[in-house]
C-alpha cells in the first residue's frame, strides 16, 4: 500500500516537472514559431492534465485492479519518455547558446540548432508517438472508471441525478464566491442550471468549456462581465454569440471547433481589453471586422497576439467596418484556405507587427505589403504551394526583418534581387522544400547574414552550387558563422565530394551537412580556411568514409556523425583507419537513432 502511494505521488511530482519543463525558457525558445509550439501547448499539455486529475483514484484502484496498475505503468512510461523529450530540447539549446555567443537572442539559437541537427528532426514524428500513446491512456481512463474525485465532490448532486436538466439539488452545487479558475468539461448540462450554479461567483477570472453538448448560451446576469479575463470554448454546439459579446473585460479568448449560428465574423473591437484572441476550426469565419454596427465600440483595441487557424472561409480583416490593431505584435494564420492576399494596407493597420507567420494558405500568391516603417522583425511563409513572388516589395525596405523562413513554397521561383538592400538586417534565412528556387540573388545576400538554412526539396538551389555559380559564393558574407545544407536524400549530379573550397566564409562555426546519398568525401581544402569551425555534424550520407587530415580539425570541439555507416566504421575508436584524425576533438557523438543516448555517445 505504501509503495502505491509513494509511487502515485511520485507520478504525481513528475508531471509537474514536466509542465515546469515546458515552460522553461530554453524548451519555449526552442519551439516558438514550429508545429512543437501548437502539439506542445495545445495537445500534450491538456492530455497530461487530464490524466493527472484522475490520479488520485488510479492510486487507490490499483491495489485491486491489474487493469489500472498497468495503466498507470504506461503513462509513467510515457511521462518519462517526454522528459527526456523535453530535457534534450533543453540541453541541445544550452549547449547551442554557450557556443555561439555572438548570436544576439538565444531564439536564432535554438531555431537555427533545429533545423541544424539531423536527429531533432525526428523531434516533432517523437512527440506525435507520445501524443498517441497519451490518445490511448485517456479514452482507457473512463472505460476503467477512473474519475476525478475533485470534481466528483462538486458535480455530485448534479451528476447523480436521473435528470440533469431537473431543479433537484441545483442550490446545493453553488459554486463558492471566491472561485477564481472553473473548468467545465463533458457535462450534460442546461443554460439556466450553469447560470444558476454560477450566480455566487463574483470573483472568477478564468473560465473553460469543453464538450458540453447541451449549452447553447453562456450565462448572463452575473459578475463574469466585470470580473472574467481568460475565455476558453472547445468543441461546442450552436452558440448564441450575444452573450460573449458582453464579456468586455476578457483579455484572453480561445474558440476551438465551435459554430455561431449566422455569425460570420468576428466584431474585435467589442473586446477593448482583449490581448490575445485564438479562433480554431470555426468554419463560419470569413472576417475580422472592428465592431458590431449597432455598438459605439472603440475603432482599436489593446490585441497583441491573433491566431487563425484552420479557417477554410476566412478572406480578410475589414478595415472599412472599423477594424485597426494597432498594437499586434503577432499574427499567425494557418490554412485559411480562401485567403487570397494579405492587407494592401497592412502596414496601417498593424503598424507595430513584428511576428508574421502565413501557413497553408494555397490561394495567396503575393508576399504582404511592407512598408519601410514595419517594425517586422520575423516572416515566415510555410506551404502556401501558389505564393509565386516577392514582387510587390521591390523598390519598398523592410529595415527591421531579422528572420525570413521559407518552407514548402513549391512555386516559389526566386528570392527578391535587391535582397540585400530590401532586408538590411537579416541575420537568420531559411529555405526548404521549395523547389523552383535556382539561385541566390545576383547582387548577393544581406551582409549581416549569420545563420543559413538549406533544407531539403531544394535541389535546383543545390546543384547550382555544385556549378559553382557566382551567386553562391558565401565567402564574401562577413557576418555568417552558421550553414546547414541538407539534400533530403536526393539524387543531387555531381555532388560527390563537398565543400567547394571557395564556398565558406572563414567566420563560419558550425556546419551542418546532411541526407546527400551519393556524397563520398569532404574536401580538406575547404576545411583548411574554416579557422574558427567549432562544431560539424554530418548525418544520413550512407556513402560518405573519409575525413580530412588531423591538423585540418585543430579548431574542432564537437563532432556529430549520424547514420553514415562507412565513415563510422573509419572513425572507430582506436581501430577505424580515420580516428587519429579525429582523436583530439573533445567531444566525439556517433548515433543511429533519432536521438543520442549515454549509450552511443563517445566522449573523449
Amino acid at each position: 500500500m505504501a509503495g502505491a502511494l509513494v509511487g502515485g505521488a511520485f507520478l504525481s511530482a513528475s508531471l509537474q516537472v514536466l509542465f515546469d519543463r515546458m515552460a522553461s525558457p530554453e524548451v519555449m525558445d526552442f519551439i516558438r514559431g514550429k508545429k512543437l509550439e501548437k502539439l506542445l501547448e495545445m495537445k500534450l499539455k491538456p492530455k497530461l492534465m487530464s490524466v493527472r486529475a484522475v490520479l488520485d483514484d488510479a492510486e487507490d484502484k490499483q491495489i485491486t485492479n491489474q487493469s489500472v496498475k498497468a495503466w498507470l505503468s504506461e503513462l509513467k512510461d510515457a511521462v518519462y519518455d517526454a522528459e527526456d523529450l523535453l530535457d534534450e530540447i533543453a540541453y541541445e539549446t544550452l549547449r547551442s547558446s554557450l557556443e555561439s555567443k555572438e548570436q544576439t537572442t538565444s531564439t536564432k539559437v535554438s531555431r537555427f540548432f533545429s533545423s541544424l541537427n539531423p536527429f531533432n528532426k525526428g523531434m516533432e514524428s517523437k512527440l506525435e508517438e507520445i501524443l498517441e500513446r497519451l490518445d490511448s491512456l485517456v479514452s482507457q481512463k473512463d472505460i476503467l472508471g477512473l474519475k476525478d474525485s475533485r470534481a466528483e465532490k462538486l458535480f455530485q448532486r448534479l451528476e447523480g441525478g436521473v435528470n440533469f436538466f431537473g431543479e433537484s439539488g441545483v442550490n446545493s452545487c453553488l459554486l463558492p464566491c471566491g472561485l477564481r479558475e472553473l473548468e467545465i468539461e463533458k457535462l450534460k448540462i442546461s443554460d439556466s442550471i450553469l447560470e444558476r450554479m454560477m450566480q455566487p461567483c463574483t470573483s472568477l477570472e478564468r473560465l473553460t468549456i469543453k464538450k458540453c453538448c447541451e449549452l447553447r448560451s453562456l450565462p448572463e446576469g452575473t459578475s463574469l462581465a466585470m470580473t472574467l479575463k481568460q475565455l476558453r470554448i472547445e468543441e461546442s454546439n450552436v452558440l448564441d454569440d450575444s452573450k460573449i459579446l458582453s464579456y468586455t473585460s476578457l483579455q484572453s479568448l480561445s474558440i476551438d471547433n465551435c459554430k455561431f449560428h449566422g455569425v460570420d465574423s468576428f466584431p474585435l473591437g467589442s473586446f477593448p481589453l482583449l490581448n490575445t484572441l485564438y479562433i480554431e476550426r470555426c468554419e463560419e469565419l470569413k472576417w475580422i471586422i472592428g465592431a458590431l454596427e449597432e455598438e459605439n465600440a472603440p475603432l482599436s483595441c489593446r490585441l497583441n497576439s491573433l491566431w487563425i487557424v484552420y479557417c477554410p472561409n476566412f478572406i480578410c480583416f475589414d478595415r472599412l467596418e472599423g477594424f485597426c490593431a494597432p498594437n499586434l505584435t503577432r499574427l499567425t494564420l494557418w490554412e485559411c484556405v480562401d485567403l487570397e492576399a494579405l492587407l494592401e494596407q497592412m502596414h496601417s493597420l498593424f503598424p507595430s507587427l513584428e511576428q508574421l507567420w502565413i501557413s497553408d494558405c494555397p490561394k495567396m500568391e503575393d508576399a504582404p505589403l511592407i512598408s519601410s516603417s514595419c517594425r517586422l522583425n520575423s516572416l515566415q511563409i510555410s506551404n502556401c504551394c501558389n505564393f509565386i513572388s516577392f514582387q510587390r516589395l521591390e523598390g519598398l525596405c523592410a529595415p527591421n526583418l531579422t528572420s525570413l523562413d521559407l518552407m514548402g513554397c513549391s512555386n516559389l521561383k526566386a528570392l527578391p534581387e535587391q535582397m540585400h538592400s530590401l532586408f538590411p538586417s537579416l541575420d537568420y534565412l531559411s529555405i526548404s522544400e521549395c523547389q523552383k528556387i535556382e539561385r541566390f540573388p545576383k547582387e548577393g545576400l544581406p551582409s549581416k547574414l549569420k545563420t543559413l538554412y538549406i533544407g531539403g526539396g531544394c535541389k535546383k538551389l543545390i546543384e547550382g552550387m555544385v556549378r559553382r555559380d557566382r551567386e553562391w559564393a558565401l565567402q564574401s558574407l562577413p557576418s555568417l558563422t552558421r550553414f546547414s545544407i541538407s539534400g533530403r536524400g536526393e539524387e543531387i549530379e555531381g555532388i560527390e565530394s563537398f565543400p567547394d573550397e571557395h564556398l565558406l566564409p572563414s567566420t563560419l562555426t558550425d556546419l551542418s551537412i546532411s541526407s546527400f546519398p551519393n556524397l563520398k568525401c569532404l574536401e580538406s581544402k575547404a576545411f583548411q580556411h574554416l579557422t574558427s569551425l567549432r562544431r560539424l555534424s554530418i548525418g544520413l550520407c550512407p556513402s560518405l568514409q573519409s575525413m580530412p587530415e588531423k591538423w585540418v580539425f585543430s579548431s574542432l570541439s564537437c563532432l556529430e556523425i549520424y547514420k553514415c555507416p562507412k565513415l563510422r566504421e573509419n572513425c572507430e575508436k582506436e581501430k577505424g583507419k580515420h580516428w587519429s584524425d579525429i582523436s583530439h576533438i573533445p567531444v566525439i557523438r556517433f548515433t543511429d537513432d533519432l536521438r543520442p543516448s549515454k549509450n552511443n555517445q563517445l566522449i573523449i
